[in-house]
């Protein structure tokens, strides 16, 4: 709980792009490395602003069950806030794909986590590589039916 509360100050200040970057690199290091998830709630509500420009991994729950894993890598265009909204569009660019029409006819029962890898090219590399792991670790349904 302490580890959000602080995320969420550092991110309302805009503070990884000031002096402290290289604390909140280590930061979000030190989280990746704890497996240290983030609930945002529910995706059809949840407020995405606070996290333009991170990037890392997403999980979406259904009763509590991993139902897939994805990742944000666009740090430079919108990080998580633009690849989560991608599924609550009204338009079907994130439906082109099995998995985003079936996230999205599922939007009012997905709990969202994240987990913020960082915010830059080194960064993408890891969380290409961490989507591996934790899709052959938790062998999501909605990533197999996609395949």
């Amino acid at each position: 709980m302490f580890y959000e509360q602080e995320l969420q100050a550092l991110l309302a200040r805009d503070e990884y792009y000031d002096l402290n970057l290289k604390v909140c690199r280590e930061f979000w290091q030190e989280a990746v490395m704890a497996d240290k998830w983030i609930s945002i709630g529910k995706l059809k509500t949840a407020d995405l602003t606070p996290y333009n420009h991170c990037i890392g991994l997403y999980r979406h729950k259904v009763n509590g069950r991993i139902m897939y894993i994805g990742r944000a890598i666009e740090y430079n265009n919108g990080g998580f806030r633009k690849r989560l909204s991608d599924y609550r569009r009204n338009s079907d660019s994130a439906r082109k794909h099995t998995s985003g029409q079936i996230i999205n006819q599922h939007l009012d029962e997905i709990e969202t986590e994240i987990l913020i890898v960082g915010d830059s090219a080194d960064a993408v590399e890891q969380a290409k590589m961490l989507e591996k792991e934790y899709i052959a670790r938790y062998n999501p349904a909605w990533n197999k039916q996609c395949k």
